[in-house]
């Protein structure tokens, strides 16, 4: 066995009672430090589920689609429940500045709103089935609709009809750039549109249905979401993919990028998880066993939508405090072993993790139900848990496999 690639500065885990966390020294945090995260409010607007989630610019207003026709919305202080649409709204769209609301759902008619006023300014009909995305541009100007019959490009200022885009399969998720728009399908398949309608180009995509798409701010990027778990990332000029991010354990239905583009997050049955633009884990916020169904970015934090009919706004202000590894008794370091597994390069003396069980050369090969093949597979996992998660992990030491259990505390 040979530990090269040492891991020492990517993360470190306590594993016992006390204190725990993944110390993250890169400088690539983007708008939004997840490390910081915490959640800051869970709202409610009644029993009913969520379905979509969407936030302001600015973070002020939330807007969440119910399943009995109502959508939740929260502007600032206040809290108002908008009525209109009949059978399930599986889209909410907040325009960038938070002035507009876009919906759609079951009853196959796409509603403006005006958020101020809470007052319904239109209606888009055109759709012959359920509308299930909704995306405004970056200048309001235009949203587009998803659904089961393709989807449409509307002005948004008088609702007018700007093209129709013919995906030939039964659109789950769509997104607008200044230049483009982009629609995901349940045939797997991620398809460019230019602004008259006309297709540029099909993406390389899954076999599995691909749930939602996004730009990044600045148009250059694409990212889709899919049924395999995987969040797919193309050039948008060229359409060539950068990387596949193996992003969820069971389907992945929502993704969104940071304003400043540097962070994407994405939900799916597993909860919501965030990542760098190279792909590289950046923390996660999960809530239980509860699959999460919708996010966006806010203002230094980010808001999901959960099946458990809660909208879970985080906050990432304040600071983290990093003491010195010796300062904080628990910790152990992982790297990188020829023989897979994550293999422990570190073990503080006199730590909880020394007292549980954990020796310098053991090779972690197993966590809970899942194998690690790789130490970023054993960094991935750890960086989903809570405070109190208890954990199973599957050893390997001189040959024979042995079994530790830790129970995880939080940090200092």
């Amino acid at each position: 066995m040979r530990a090269s690639l040492l891991l020492l500065a990517a993360g470190f885990w306590i594993l016992t009672s006390g204190s725990w966390g993944f110390a993250d020294t890169s400088s690539r945090r983007g708008s939004v430090d997840t490390r910081l995260l915490r959640l800051e409010r869970t709202l409610s607007a009644g029993d009913d589920a969520f379905f979509a989630a969407s936030a302001s610019a600015d973070g002020r207003v939330l807007a969440a689609g119910r399943r009995d026709g109502k959508i939740a919305l929260w502007d600032g202080a206040r809290r108002r429940v908008l009525e209109g649409h009949e059978g399930c709204v599986y889209a909410a769209a907040l325009s960038p500045g938070g002035r507009l609301l876009a919906s759609g759902g079951a009853d196959r008619v796409v509603r403006v709103w005006d958020v101020e006023k809470g007052a319904r300014l239109r209606e888009l009909r055109g759709h012959a089935g359920t509308v299930h995305a909704i995306a405004f541009a970056p200048d309001a100007k235009r949203l587009v609709s998803g659904g089961a019959d393709g989807a449409r490009v509307w002005r948004t200022d008088d609702g007018v009809l700007v093209a129709t885009l013919k995906h030939g399969a039964h659109v789950l998720g769509v997104a607008l750039s200044t230049e483009r728009a982009a629609t995901a399908g349940a045939d797997g398949a991620v398809r460019l549109w230019d602004a008259s309608g006309r297709e540029l180009r099909a993406l390389s995509g899954a076999a599995k249905p691909a749930a939602a798409a996004a730009f990044s701010p600045d148009g250059s990027l694409v990212a889709a979401a899919s049924f395999d778990g995987k969040i797919r990332l193309w050039a948008a000029e060229t359409g060539r993919l950068l990387r596949t991010i193996d992003a969820h354990a069971g389907i992945a239905v929502a993704v969104a990028f940071s304003p400043d583009g540097r962070l994407i997050a994405s939900a799916g049955a597993d909860g919501v998880r965030f990542w760098d633009a190279e792909g590289r884990a950046r923390g996660a916020q999960k809530s239980g066993a509860v699959a999460a169904t919708s996010v966006a970015f806010t203002p230094g934090g980010a808001v999901a939508t959960f099946a458990d009919s809660r909208v879970r706004v985080w906050s990432a202000r304040g600071t983290l405090s990093e003491s010195p590894v010796e300062r904080q008794a628990g910790f152990l370091g992982v790297s990188y072993s020829d023989d897979g597994g994550a293999l422990v390069s570190s073990v503080v003396a006199g730590s909880q993790a020394e007292a549980v069980g954990f020796r310098e050369n053991d090779l972690i090969i197993g966590v809970d139900a899942k194998e690690v093949a790789r130490s970023e597979d054993f960094l991935n996992f750890m960086r989903g848990t809570f405070e109190g998660d208890e954990v199973t992990l599957r050893v390997r030491r001189e040959g024979s496999e042995i079994i530790i259990r830790a129970k995880l505390g939080r940090w200092q």
